[in-house]
């Protein structure tokens, strides 16, 4: 039986652009020894970016959630490479149209293709599929425009990060703080080094714990704590995430 090709179209939002339209052959599924390939065509669009993908499957709903997948994962690496927020949408008739960015990054064709590249990487490996996972919580941080979500979305990126990178002790079999706190030494060395204040990881993992279990009462004041906390936050899941690359 043929197999059905599909075009499945998806709009990336965000204050980027190409240098010109990109047409690409890039390599999807996990069997090396019967590969099969996607056509991804890239343009520009007034509020970021198009892509076309084809995507071969038995039913349209299927080929958008492969489509959607695939080129996700690539949008989450990119979304972390250059550190702006993209949203991924599917086009239909009822996108949004929106005014457009005044200010965009232009994207070259070896920036996205790289993206792909590590993605893909990634999600084939299993020790560096929390890498993946990572870089998708912290699209998500950049993008939410709700303070709580952000919160969550970037201790996340912490504390898988701790829980998969760091040197087992004795101390880390006690919990997520203890694994967190060893990696950061691993990776960022001694605490005096850090740049935060000597109970952060505790203070960051109790709110965490008590905004996620209804813990806390959610007001104005909560919501301006948390809030403030953010930038320190995403900066610390930044700097990790690109430590623990760096070594891969």
């Amino acid at each position: 039986m043929p197999r059905i090709i599909w075009d499945v179209t998806l709009e990336v939002v965000g204050p980027v652009k190409v240098s010109r339209s990109l047409n690409m052959l890039q390599a999807k599924g996990f069997d090396t020894n019967d590969q099969f390939y996607s056509d991804v065509l890239i343009k520009s669009s007034r509020n970021g970016l198009t892509a076309n993908i084809t995507a071969y499957a038995p039913t349209a709903e299927i080929a958008y959630k492969a489509a959607l997948y695939f080129f996700g994962n690539m949008i989450d690496v990119l979304c972390f490479k250059i550190d702006v927020p993209l949203n991924l949408y599917h086009i239909t008739a009822n996108s949004i149209g929106g005014v457009g960015y005044p200010i965009k990054r232009i994207l070259d064709s070896h920036t996205i293709e790289e993206s792909f590249r590590t993605a893909r990487e990634y999600s084939i490996d299993e020790n560096k599929s929390t890498l993946l996972r990572a870089m998708g919580w912290y699209r998500k941080g950049l993008t939410s425009s709700d303070p709580i979500d952000k919160f969550l979305a970037f201790w996340n990126v912490i504390q898988s990060l701790g829980a998969k990178f760091h040197t087992p002790t004795e101390r880390t079999t006690n919990g997520a703080i203890n694994q967190i706190f060893q990696c950061f030494i691993d990776y960022f060395g001694d605490q005096a080094s850090w740049g935060l204040e000597d109970r952060w990881i505790n203070t960051m993992h109790d709110m965490r714990n008590r905004l996620a279990h209804g813990g806390i009462t959610v007001d104005i004041h909560t919501i301006e704590d948390v809030a403030g906390k953010n930038e320190v936050l995403r900066t610390q899941a930044n700097f990790l995430l690109h430590k623990i690359c760096d070594r891969f």
